[in-house]
């Protein structure tokens, strides 16, 4: 798969109020949802996909958030960027939004979201637990991360150029940088297939807000 565009990047698009408000929302959840230490490998995306547990791939807290208004604010520029991207690809369902917090030293190192063909689609249940049927046999095609304050150094959202480089080996890619989404209010549309990480707090907190839209699997 050719991609003519890697990313679509959105500046300062939602409201600074609207951050503060699912900031306020999402920090008030973290405590349920502490450090975590196991995260999925970078052979093992989201989605349908088996996650194997690595030691110390993520730190972070994360909540989830599930009011239809962050939806209705954010799916509009899911279409933009499909569109304008060039891809027009089919998706018709989106997961929970996931609210996360990198404290100074938080990160998550590289891996991907899904692998978007049929080896990661949804089953019907999943760790013991049932799966939404308006998941099922869908994969993750489309990820977004919007960021939601600048109080913080460190934490660039990187991607690497090439979305067939595995990571695995000591050959390295271009890392494509994303400097301008570090303004609150901006966020950037993406293949969840790509590689991509959260380098280092280095100083304040980060905080972001990840959507996950599903549709049928690449063939």
């Amino acid at each position: 798969m050719i991609l003519k565009n890697l990313y679509w990047e959105f500046h300062n698009v939602i409201p600074s109020m609207l951050c503060k408000k699912i900031i306020d929302i999402g920090t008030k959840q973290t405590e349920q949802y502490k450090t975590t230490g196991f995260e999925k490998a970078l052979t093992g995306g989201g989605g349908g996909q088996k996650k194997k547990g690595i030691p110390g791939h993520r730190k972070s807290k994360v909540s989830w958030i599930q009011e239809q208004w962050l939806f209705n604010t954010l799916l509009p520029y899911v279409d933009e960027a499909n569109k304008r991207s060039g891809w027009n690809w089919a998706w018709d369902q989106c997961e929970s939004a996931q609210f996360t917090q990198y404290e100074v030293g938080g990160y998550y190192k590289w891996h991907y979201d899904g692998q978007s063909d049929v080896n990661g689609m949804y089953p019907k249940k999943q760790n013991g637990k049932d799966i939404p049927p308006n998941w099922q046999g869908k994969v993750r095609k489309l990820s977004v991360t919007l960021t939601l304050n600048d109080e913080y150094e460190g934490g660039e959202f990187e991607i690497l150029s090439d979305p067939y480089h595995d990571k695995k080996t000591d050959v390295m890619t271009q890392e494509i940088r994303t400097p301008d989404i570090k303004s609150p209010g901006s966020l950037v549309v993406f293949p969840g297939f790509l590689y991509h990480r959260v380098a280092p707090v280095t100083k304040g907190v980060r905080h972001s807000i990840v959507l996950w839209c599903l549709g049928p699997p690449f063939v």
